[in-house]
């Protein structure tokens, strides 16, 4: 056939298919620019303009809320941008064929695909005409298309994948097709066993084949624990989908090898489908999208999700959020969502705002809108969205929100504030009614005793001890003189209790002060400590305790507390981390001096002394991209611990009232596994 006559051959076979009339195009997930994501494109074949529908229920039901939402395509799922495409074929299912690959029942479908059942066929092949007709479709809706998801209309099972191109039947089940993903996207091999034949070819490629049997070549060695022996038995794991061997017996191409070629695990998603990816598998497969996923730590939320009072997380990745939840020991990945209104400009803030002992989300796109997320323990729904405005409040892109419970119901409520975007700076204060956000308070231009201004900073605590939160505002900048003030919730609205200017409790205050709430004598109401590292020749701590109506300073320490010597970078957690009911301070300091300093100042109610460790704990040595949260992953009334993380890397410190353990880290992403050879995940 010449040039010219192949491409009137193909026009005729464009007409006769049906691909001469309208295709559809439906964007189901976009996480970003084509060039930064991977494209997946789905398209039907053997589906009618009547059986349009099906199709649709079918990428919905197996693809989208199915396969998308376990493993690792859960996890990785912000990597791809995935679409729909709608063509129509003029007949109603496939073209079947033999074992010969001879013509049986013969239909006329948009992409030309044929259906023999037969697994040594790959259960499906294409048909004459079909890579042209599938590119043409791909010119004509998503050219970008890194891979093909094709679903055939076909009752009969199977699922074939080859190169970036992956066939299943709409009979098919989720774990089908994340099989077939484990192919595409992966370049996993099968891990089948079967017959009695040895393997005597090439090493293979996939990177879950190997032919080595000499532990030092294995591929996957990093996660074979030496007390196991290699070749494994499969009788010495106790777990088949995630202890990793050496075990015998796998699949090249169409052909089971019972000898002489080996894979990770005795079970998994590339042996049985269902299983989840074993950790060799799973690894693999994210690697491969290295570059596409918005990939971080650094954007992670502390509550206790599921009320068990253990701290969980959230993480936020670009348009993406997860739910990780402690155990005690390590975290669970849990649920996540990617697309659906999520945005790399969003804030989170958390709290209980229901009040029934799971903590949930206000999700905060400032300058257009918040919505009120309620955990159920395992996931996140969406309760309310307020676009535009909130009761009585016109955002804007200068709004900033702080958590507090204003009237002591047990339900954490909303406080915005906007000193910027408008000529008047305004406050507002807003009550949670566990399902959607009230006016509580509301200033314009002034608060009770205090005129707002640009440089106003806020803090949250209880500081008279009434079970109601109330606020303390300081601003270093905006005045001639420096202003520290307190303001009480009543119950019904916010008064003034008390102003300080120039000193603060006998703290000369400097522009750079930095205030942190927390309760360091165990009296029931919150104190202040404060630390100016920037403004004087000698950096300065200071302890100021509340007794509801003002404040006095206990203790101030210049250069140095006992045990540590302060620097103009040290950063500041509160928490209690020896569980004697006061809060003291974790000090953290990688910049300041040769080495990277982590310490503990405990408090005794009247002053602190400093306990502190140097450039590493366990496995994790400190680097100045780590910061600090505090979280008592561990549970109960033991010590508060400690998350740290950066942007590649997270890990839970576990107190020990003087230091701090590391009892987990992972790297590039959350996945427990049970051994790796660094004795990370």
């Amino acid at each position: 056939m010449n040039f010219r006559s192949m491409f009137s051959w193909l026009g005729a076979a464009l007409c006769a298919t049906g691909l001469s009339a309208q295709i559809t195009t439906t964007q189901l997930l976009n996480s970003g620019s084509t060039g930064a994501k991977k494209d997946i494109v789905i398209i039907g074949d053997g589906f009618t303009a009547a059986d349009q529908s099906t199709y649709n229920t079918w990428v919905n039901d197996t693809v989208m809320a199915g396969m998308f939402s376990r493993d690792v395509f859960r996890d990785a799922m912000n990597g791809f941008n995935v679409w729909r495409v709608n063509v129509n074929s003029a007949d109603s299912g496939v073209t079947q064929v033999d074992a010969n690959g001879n013509v049986t029942v013969a239909r006329n479908t948009a992409l030309g695909y044929r259906y023999s059942g037969i697994w040594s066929r790959c259960w499906m092949e294409a048909g004459p005409a079909t890579n042209l007709l599938v590119q043409t479709v791909l010119n004509a809706t998503v050219p970008s298309a890194e891979y093909v998801f094709i679903v055939l209309n076909e009752t009969g099972g199977g699922g074939c994948a080859g190169g970036s191109r992956l066939v299943v039947t709409r009979a098919s089940g989720w774990s089908t097709c994340a099989h077939e993903m484990g192919h595409m996207v992966g370049g996993l091999g099968d891990e089948y066993t079967g017959g009695s034949s040895t393997y005597s070819g090439a090493e293979p490629t996939r990177p879950n084949l190997t032919t080595q049997t000499s532990r030092s070549l294995i591929k996957w060695n990093k996660y074979i624990p030496s007390s196991r022996a290699v070749p494994t038995a499969t009788s010495a794991v106790t777990d088949a989908v995630n202890d990793v061997g050496l075990f015998e017996g796998a699949t090249t191409g169409t052909s089971k090898w019972r000898y002489g070629l080996y894979r990770p695990t005795v079970n998994g998603r590339m042996v049985s489908n269902s299983p989840e990816f074993g950790p060799v598998c799973y690894e693999a497969w994210r690697d491969a999208l290295n570059g596409f996923e918005a990939k971080s730590f650094a954007r992670t939320y502390v509550g206790d999700f599921n009320g068990d009072a253990k701290d969980d997380c959230v993480i936020h990745n670009s348009n993406s959020f997860q739910l990780f939840l402690s155990d005690g020991a390590k975290l669970v990945p849990t649920w996540g969502n990617t697309g659906s209104g999520q945005n790399s400009s969003i804030v989170w803030h958390v709290g209980d705002f229901n009040g029934d002992g799971k903590d949930d989300l206000y999700r905060i796109l400032p300058g257009n809108r918040v919505s009120m997320l309620r955990s159920n323990g395992t996931s996140f729904t969406t309760l309310v969205t307020y676009g535009g405005s909130l009761p009585s409040w016109q955002m804007g892109a200068g709004d900033r929100f702080l958590v507090g419970d204003w009237n002591g119901d047990g339900k954490d409520d909303l406080m915005v504030w906007n000193h910027t975007t408008w000529g008047t700076p305004y406050i507002g204060f807003y009550r949670s009614t566990g399902t959607g956000l009230q006016v509580y308070a509301r200033f314009d231009n002034a608060m009770p005793g205090w005129q707002m201004a640009a440089g106003d900073k806020y803090h949250v605590g209880d500081f008279n001890g009434d079970g109601r939160d109330e606020i303390c505002a300081f601003n270093g900048t905006s005045w001639s003189l420096k202003w520290f003030g307190m303001f009480r919730s009543t119950g019904t609205g916010i008064a003034h209790t008390i102003n300080y200017s120039t000193q603060f409790a006998g703290w000369n205050m400097g522009a750079n002060d930095q205030h942190f709430v927390g309760d360091f004598d165990n009296d029931g109401d919150d104190d202040v400590y404060t630390f100016n590292g920037a403004n004087w020749s000698i950096r300065y701590l200071g302890m100021m305790r509340s007794n509801g109506t003002s404040f006095s300073t206990i203790a101030v320490y210049n250069g140095a507390v006992p045990g540590w010597n302060m620097g103009t970078a040290d950063k500041f957690t509160v928490a209690d981390v020896n569980a004697d009911g006061r809060d003291d301070l974790v000090a953290f300091n990688t910049t300041n001096y040769t080495s990277k300093y982590l310490g503990i100042f405990r408090s005794t109610g009247t002053g602190v002394s400093a306990t502190y460790q140097t450039n590493q704990i366990g496995g994790w040595n400190f680097g100045t991209a780590d910061s600090l949260l505090a979280a008592n992953f561990n549970g109960g009334v033991g010590a508060v611990d400690l998350f740290i993380r950066n942007p590649s890397w997270f890990g839970l410190l576990r107190s020990n009232s003087t230091s701090f353990s590391l009892v987990k880290a992972y790297p590039k992403y959350i996945r427990n596994v049970p051994f790796h050879a660094n004795g990370w995940w």
